[in-house]
């Protein structure tokens, strides 16, 4: 089968070109790592079989880890991606070793604003699969400080987050970034950033998919306005 031609095909190179000096070949071959993965033969006993998923989550733990932005950057986006594929087959250990790479380091790299951005955007990839919610919903706050960024490409990027949230029903936006926070960078704000909170808060607050009933909409103009004051 094709799980097997890969396993023939790759398991004596992609390994070592992982390890290799030069960040050109590593970054290729976590390309090829990732699509592959995981890499495995039906052919291989039970223990093996564990044995050699276990050793490719040690390679994406490596990955996250690697000096090279260039190398890095592919692993957060495989890494996300590979959580919202197989959240449910991943043990809880590399599940949690990984977020908190990518939520505790990465997410604040100061070396990469593109690091920054490329957690932001892979997180939504794993908010995707609904049994990240859980742990998610812990851990989102702590990306808050993103919102206050230097760059405005980091702080695009963590309204876009907020917007993805925003869509799930267990996770409150406002328990990430307050909403006095929100409207209060307004008015400091480019105009695409405000157009993006005002959409948050537009979408949030005065959703247009079913009528409100006007005690609703008071209230909910009340929030906002009472926020904005404080």
């Amino acid at each position: 089968g094709i799980d097997e031609m890969l396993y023939r095909l790759y398991s004596p190179i992609l390994f070592r070109a992982l390890a290799v000096a030069n960040a050109h070949v590593r970054r290729n071959a976590a390309n090829i790592f990732v699509d592959a993965f995981p890499i495995h033969t039906p052919n291989l006993s039970k223990p093996e079989l564990e044995k050699a998923f276990s050793q490719q989550c040690e390679w994406v733990l490596k990955l996250l880890r690697d000096d090279a932005v260039e190398v890095r950057l592919v692993a957060v986006q495989g890494a996300c991606r590979l959580l919202s594929m197989f959240w449910a087959i991943f043990p809880i250990t590399f599940i949690r070793d990984v977020i908190h790479r990518l939520m505790r380091e990465l997410a604040f790299d100061s070396t990469s604003t593109g690091i920054r951005v490329t957690v932001l955007e892979g997180l939504k990839y794993v908010l995707s699969n609904h049994e990240s919610h859980m742990m998610m919903k812990v851990v989102l706050p702590s990306l808050y400080p993103l919102f206050h960024d230097v760059s405005e490409r980091v702080r695009l990027a963590m309204v876009d987050l907020l917007h993805a949230v925003s869509h799930i029903h267990s996770i409150r936006f406002f328990d990430i970034v307050p909403l006095d926070d929100l409207l209060n960078r307004l008015p400091r704000e480019s105009d695409i950033m405000k157009s993006q909170i005002c959409r948050l808060l537009k979408n949030s607050y005065f959703p247009m998919e079913a009528e409100q009933e006007p005690d609703s909409t008071k209230e909910n103009v009340a929030d906002v306005m009472s926020a904005g004051a404080n």
